[in-house]
């Protein structure tokens, strides 16, 4: 019982960063001794000055990326796997911050099994810690420790999707007492409260921790004496924005001007370098080891195969739409008998433009391999969406409101629109919009675990078959 008093106590739950922090620190330790072990069946090598240093580096790197990453706060709205995924990130970012350091002091007595063994250990412990955490935080939510008292001054239909949410999520730990409002609104979840004047008569008899505000209902003075009443009582203030009645949801993003906030309509992960960085980094170890131990040698069976098939080039290139909507040729093995139709017409189930040869390549996707030429040379990525032939691009441009918003990165061989079923011939106007739908979800949530997901299915697909491959 004194165990969970602690537990649900204010006081750890302030100073849970730095409780997290320290055994992030004792298992990295811990971690890293076990490892030492491993290698070496005893502990007698931590006397060698390189592996002393390392220890330090190691200590010290981790704190520098937790601390840089803000990763070790719990998010009270957060799922487990997104955290879990947070986790991931810091520790793919200790391994290239540690690697980086042995490469530039040349740490030539350090053993490549000795870090193996670390970070495979490290991981599983750190993961099995952090998750036991959460899930023991969120428990304790659900039985109605650590929460929240928050009320929502102003109600309306956005407040009534901030209500939805945060009641349907115990685990939150969030408590709703009321609303504030000049007068009583019918059918609304919770208790009325009184008007705004109200509020300060409220903090007498119960503590509010946050108060929302749906600033569309109050007048700019009226906000203001809201603001001052919380500051005074040490209240959190959050508001609700309007913005969200343009249909922004979770995915907007806020971006400063100095210091003027701006909301943007999305959340677009490769607008940061690191992440163009990680992504591109894999784009060419990937494309390049297609090229070295796939292409080279089945290049020349497939060139053979087509130029018995028919009359005409062994490769395929057309103009195709690419980042921000910059035209590139698009390269591929050639799976039709020349014609003069292809800048117009997408491939039909049936299409006697398809000949024997090339009917097979597109089954099992082999067609799509020059393009990983594409991918090396930057002009497109291994994932992402598909890219469009230039006339389709113009039609769907016309016919869709966001088609272009699929634009904003590169285009990939594969894409999530595609492993989920949406790939060649677009027969109806909704199968491209469903199509675009997942290709902006892909934008605004990429990872590059999400990239290995997407390789994964579709692999799968070429194995088993895509009844939308023709």
């Amino acid at each position: 019982m004194k165990i969970l008093n602690f537990l649900s106590s204010k006081r750890f739950f302030q100073n849970i960063n730095v409780i997290q922090i320290l055994l992030d620190i004792l298992l990295l330790n811990g971690s890293f001794m076990f490892s030492i072990f491993i290698r070496w069946g005893n502990l007698h090598v931590i006397s060698n000055t390189q592996i002393g240093q390392l220890a330090l580096v190691l200590n010290l790197g981790w704190l520098l990326v937790v601390l840089w990453l803000h990763v070790v706060k719990p998010v009270r709205m957060e799922r487990i796997s997104l955290y879990l995924f947070r986790l991931i990130n810091t520790m793919l970012h200790h391994m290239l911050l540690i690697g980086l350091i042995i490469f530039i002091f040349k740490f030539s007595e350090v053993s490549r099994l000795l870090l193996c063994y670390f970070y495979i250990l490290f991981f599983i412990s750190l993961i099995t810690l952090r998750i036991g955490i959460l899930i023991t935080i969120k428990n304790l939510r659900k039985r109605g420790y650590n929460y929240r008292n928050i009320v929502f001054a102003g109600w309306d239909g956005i407040a009534n999707q901030y209500y939805d949410v945060i009641h349907l999520d115990l685990a939150s730990g969030y408590k709703i007492l009321g609303y504030f409002e000049d007068k009583l609104i019918e059918n609304v979840p919770i208790n009325y409260l009184g008007d705004i004047h109200s509020l300060k008569d409220f903090f007498k008899k119960d503590n509010i921790d946050e108060l929302f505000i749906s600033s569309q209902s109050f007048s700019k003075e009226q906000v203001k004496e809201l603001v001052v009443i919380c500051e005074a009582n040490m209240t959190r203030v959050r508001f609700i924005p309007n913005v969200i009645q343009y249909g922004l949801t979770s995915n907007f993003d806020v971006v400063r001007y100095g210091h003027l906030p701006t909301f943007s309509l999305r959340k677009e992960p490769m607008e940061k370098l690191v992440n163009r960085m990680i992504k591109r980094t894999f784009d060419i170890v990937f494309s390049s080891l297609v090229i070295l131990f796939v292409f080279s040698w089945l290049f020349p069976i497939i060139a053979i195969l087509i130029k018995f098939s028919s009359k005409g080039p062994v490769f395929f290139k057309q103009l195709r739409s690419g980042e921000n909507n910059r035209t590139f040729y698009c390269y591929k093995f050639r799976t039709m008998k020349v014609n003069t139709k292809s800048d117009k017409l997408q491939a039909t189930k049936g299409d006697s433009r398809i000949t024997k040869i090339g009917a097979f390549l597109r089954k099992t996707s082999i067609d799509e391999l020059p393009q990983f030429f594409n991918v090396l040379f930057g002009s497109m990525s291994v994932v992402g969406p598909r890219p469009h032939m230039l006339l389709h691009t113009e039609q769907y441009s016309n016919d869709i409101n966001n088609f272009m918003v699929r634009h904003f990165i590169k285009p990939g061989i594969t894409g999530w629109a595609q492993v989920k079923g949406y790939r060649g011939e677009t027969k109806k106007l909704e199968d491209m919009e469903k199509r675009v739908k997942y290709d902006i979800w892909y934008l605004e949530n990429w990872n590059i675990f999400f990239d290995f997901k997407i390789i994964y299915l579709t692999i799968l697909n070429v194995i088993y078959g895509d009844s939308k491959a023709y």
